[in-house]
């Protein structure tokens, strides 16, 4: 019975990864979406990937940076917590920091990769943490001149 508990789980996962990865093709950079905010920032580091995620990208890609946000272009409704613009946050780019055609094909949109010191516009994802505060995700992003 415990195996078939795991089993579900892993599976419910699943699902809700792929519903993030549709989602992601809506992100039009114009317009914020529920619990999220359109914004300007600079990457300011980008961690390496973790080998311990063996079934992720982000195992042979980095997924994780620390971005500066100069601008707060809008936010949408419901948008949780506080986007300190006098220090870095950390950020989890779902589809890694690395251009698409280097990711492969289940990337579902063209993303042309990052390195430190980019400026980008981007749509920034907020969600509640377990621990009280919010975690930040990035599914798309364009990057500025």
């Amino acid at each position: 019975m415990f195996m078939i508990l795991v089993f579900v789980s892993c599976h419910r996962k699943q699902m809700i990864q792929t519903s993030g990865i549709s989602a992601a093709g809506k992100d039009d950079l114009t317009a914020a979406s529920p619990n999220s905010c359109v914004v300007v920032a600079d990457v300011l580091s980008i961690s390496p990937a973790d080998s311990t995620l063996t079934d992720s990208w982000c195992a042979l890609f980095p997924c994780e940076a620390v971005i500066k946000v100069s601008e707060i272009k809008q936010c949408g409704s419901a948008s949780t917590g506080v986007i300190d613009t006098d220090a870095g946050i950390e950020v989890h780019f779902v589809f890694t920091t690395a251009p698409s055609e280097k990711v492969g094909s289940g990337v579902p949109l063209y993303l042309p990769g990052l390195k430190e010191g980019d400026r980008i516009l981007t749509t920034l994802h907020i969600h509640p943490s377990l621990g009280g505060g919010v975690e930040y995700s990035v599914y798309s992003y364009k990057i500025l001149q």
